[in-house]
């Protein structure tokens, strides 16, 4: 996997929202790019100069690769993840932050449903995938992207929904730890499952270590914290990498 910033593949991409993966698939060498734009989603690939795009219905934030290489999730300003594959078809979208006058711990501002932040964590074909908002972390888990798209490409609806239901979902307030959350980081480790790291600013954490506890309801558990006092009066984190 490759992080890269805007370098005049597209005028207009956003800065740090090109990413690209090397296809291993291919006899050849190859690469494919995924940029965001101001209003949508490109894909492109070398050598052969293959360009698709789509639109989307708001601005889009953040972009991550599968750990296969085979889908890409793009967040956006309205708390929408949009799943598609790699040649840049968009499979399906779901808002997974939304806002609820009835609850102070949901967001309610416009502001605070933009996701920050996305990643897929492990390698297998059942992906774990994580989000997260300016307050909140969300978490898909047994998200099998293959099957779904197999199965919307034969117009197979009852499969589709099967292969959804399958899906399981946890959502985490995280005000208590994070007035604003900045970024994330993940790893898998060899038998313990899923980890997931967010850090922000404000609050009394500057890092929060997550795990995905496996159980019939998919439960997120805290396993420690860094406190901002440890760091230093006013330091802030601002990217994180897992080893």
């Amino acid at each position: 996997m490759i992080a890269l910033n805007n370098h005049g593949l597209w005028p207009t991409v956003l800065p740090s929202t090109i990413t690209s993966y090397e296809d291993a698939s291919s006899h050849h060498d190859s690469i494919r790019f995924c940029g965001l734009s101001s209003n949508d989603c490109q894909f492109y690939h070398l050598p052969s100069r293959q360009h698709t795009s789509f639109a989307l219905p708001h601005p889009p934030t953040c972009v991550a690769w599968s750990p296969d290489g085979e889908h890409v999730v793009v967040g956006d300003t309205a708390g929408h993840l949009h799943f598609c594959n790699k040649h840049g078809t968009l499979l399906f979208s779901q808002q997974v932050f939304k806002p609820n006058k009835s609850s102070k711990t949901v967001p309610t501002k416009s502001s605070d449903l933009a996701v920050v932040a996305v990643t897929f964590v492990g390698a297998t074909d059942r992906h774990t995938m994580a989000a997260t908002s300016g307050t909140r972390l969300f978490v898909f888990s047994r998200l099998n992207l293959a099957a779904f798209e197999a199965a919307a490409k034969n117009d197979d609806t009852k499969e589709v929904t099967k292969v959804r239901r399958r899906a399981r979902i946890a959502s985490k307030d995280l005000t208590k730890y994070h007035g604003q959350v900045l970024g994330m980081a993940s790893t898998c480790t060899v038998g313990g499952g899923p980890r997931i790291f967010v850090f922000g600013s404000g609050g009394a954490a500057a890092v929060t270590a997550w795990t995905v506890g496996k159980s019939t309801k998919l439960q997120l558990k805290l396993m420690g914290t860094v406190s901002r006092a440890s760091l230093g009066e006013n330091a802030v984190v601002a990217s994180l990498q897992v080893l």
